[in-house]
């Protein structure tokens, strides 16, 4: 530790990443090692619940010890102090399982805590085994080698190279550029889903081109054509989707080696290997999710836990409790003007209570763990017309819901997007002029997807929520969406001006879009995009 830094005990328990919302957030990631230790030492003052699975160890065999991480370490490590002005490292770091074996980890560690003097405290490690990669990309490297060393040898090797293909799911071909047929190993055919009887000794080269996920064909082809010509493709290395013989979509990368030349100087024999990628894509993408969820949750935990805080509660408890004690005790003595004062004093402290639950509300929300399930879009919009009817009544209002569909979602959360959707509806409607709601929906098309940038393979559903109200310029589309952000004074309409931006919250937990379109005095109208199932693709 860098001797001009003075060590202070940290107050970890005060932290509000040790408390229970950091123990959910830190079991929310399964595959990540989670620990928290001292920068002047290896001790562990945090490990998250799952490193019995993942190195076979109790939490207390680790924690508290001054050897914490440093008994973990398979092979010594030089950790050198963190500067000042430095945040974060990346190590890779090989762990010992309580089972003897050597576990390969990267680790991500970050400055959790600094004392007066910008010296790191405490050091957040996020470790994640790589074991499996390491070993599937030796495979990989070996199988490649293999492929070098032996060139003719596919053909008369056929046993030994359909087993590496079943463990490594991948298929090999060989293209006869001149008469523009592939044969294809066991595995490749293994890969496009096809049954044993439909598979034959020699195809077409455009049989395999046929399979191309229609999104990535132009460029394939391309690459295909330029192989053919020179020998050389851009597209080699690059990964790219199928669409197997039984429909499956699955993400490949390819391989090519030219093996003879024509006296010409083009491409004769071409050999190549396809792998299967799609549990590699599919861990990369739910990492994403995973690392840009715990992002915003860190981001609301910063930016409201002292917001809704008990020290901001409490004073305001006191406020209202000795405002309400003056008002009952001295208001037969105050003239107008100190009970005005008063009764303005009031309005103001229940104006910041409203504020603080609804700010309490914002921050909850993709952080609580409630899970997803089928939910009724229909039945929870309807549910709401009865706990609106009093305002209903007030701006002779009509609300009227066509059939939506059932999609996974988590149920609190749509009845909230309804609730505020309508009440924004209710309160921005025109004087005199009674107000009318209509819910619709339909199946996106591809054509949408497209032109919004969605996953063609994934399913959504488009719902509009549209008004009479007052509406606004479309220049404030976004700006309607903002957390605080009003285009109207507080005397003119009442809110704290969350409530759309609760909405989009919501709908971003959901893995949705929302957006809005106004015209002042015509009305406007909301256009929420989710996914029917929240686990494809």
């Amino acid at each position: 530790m860098d001797p001009t830094c003075s060590f202070t005990d940290p107050l970890f328990e005060k932290s509000p990443y040790s408390n229970e919302a950091f123990l959910k957030l830190s079991d929310a990631l399964p595959d990540l090692l989670v620990h928290v230790h001292r920068a002047d030492s290896l001790e562990l003052v945090f490990v998250s619940r799952n490193l019995p699975d993942l190195l076979g160890y109790a939490v207390a065999e680790l924690t508290g010890d001054a050897s914490g991480l440093g008994s973990l370490l398979a092979e010594p490590v030089s950790f050198s102090p963190f500067q000042p002005d430095e945040e974060n490292r990346v190590y890779t770091l090989k762990l010992r399982h309580k089972n003897g074996q050597t576990r390969a980890f990267k680790t991500q560690v970050s400055v959790f805590e600094r004392d007066l003097a910008a010296c790191p405290v405490l050091l957040l490690g996020v470790s994640r085994d790589i074991s499996g990669e390491i070993e599937l990309a030796e495979a990989l490297q070996q199988s490649q080698r293999l492929h070098e060393e032996n060139r003719m040898a596919l053909r008369t090797n056929e046993a030994l190279l359909n087993e590496s293909e079943q463990l490594l799911h991948y298929g090999g071909w060989l293209w006869n550029v001149p008469e523009n047929r592939h044969s294809w190993t066991e595995g490749m055919w293994e890969l496009l889903d096809y049954p044993p009887e439909e598979r034959i000794e020699s195809v077409s080269a455009d049989k395999y081109l046929e399979h191309l996920h229609p999104d990535d064909r132009p460029a394939q082809e391309t690459g295909a054509r330029q192989i053919a010509e020179t020998g050389r493709g851009d597209q080699s290395d690059t990964d790219y989707r199928l669409v197997t013989h039984s429909g499956r979509v699955i993400w490949v990368i390819s391989r090519f080696r030219v093996l003879e030349w024509t006296a010409e100087g083009k491409p004769a024999l071409i050999v190549g290997s396809t792998a299967d990628i799609t549990h590699l894509k599919n861990a990369q993408q739910e990492m994403e999710v995973k690392v840009t969820e715990l992002n915003r949750s860190n981001q609301d935990l910063e930016q409201f836990a002292y917001i809704a805080s008990h020290d901001l509660q409490e004073p305001l408890r006191k406020i209202s409790s000795f405002g309400n004690r003056l008002f009952q005790k001295y208001h037969s003595v105050l003239d107008e003007d100190g009970r005005m004062y008063l009764e303005r004093m009031s309005n103001a402290a229940r104006r910041m209570q409203h504020l603080i639950d609804d700010l309490l509300e914002f921050s909850r929300i993709g952080r609580k763990q409630d899970s997803f399930q089928p939910t009724n879009l229909g039945f929870v919009a309807r549910r709401l017309l009865s706990d609106l009817e009093v305002r209903r009544q007030e701006k002779e209002a009509l609300i009227e819901i066509e059939e939506l569909p059932v999609i996974e979602a988590i149920p609190s959360q749509i009845h909230q997007l309804f609730l505020n959707l309508f009440n924004n509806a209710l309160k921005f409607s025109r004087p005199g002029i009674p107000s009318r709601v209509s819910v619709s929906s339909h199946p996106l098309n591809p054509v949408e997807k497209r032109n919004r940038g969605l996953a063609s393979w994934k399913n959504y559903v488009k719902i509009c929520v549209t008004d009479n109200g007052i509406g606004f310029e479309q220049e404030h589309a976004e700006k309607i969406f903002a957390i605080f952000q009003r285009l109207h004074g507080r005397s003119e309409y009442e809110g704290s001006g969350i409530g759309l931006a609760i909405c989009r919250k919501i709908v971003e937990n959901h893995k949705g879009i929302i957006s809005a379109e106004g015209r002042p005095g015509e009305g406007a109208a909301f256009t929420i995009i989710l996914p029917e199932k929240q686990g494809e693709g």
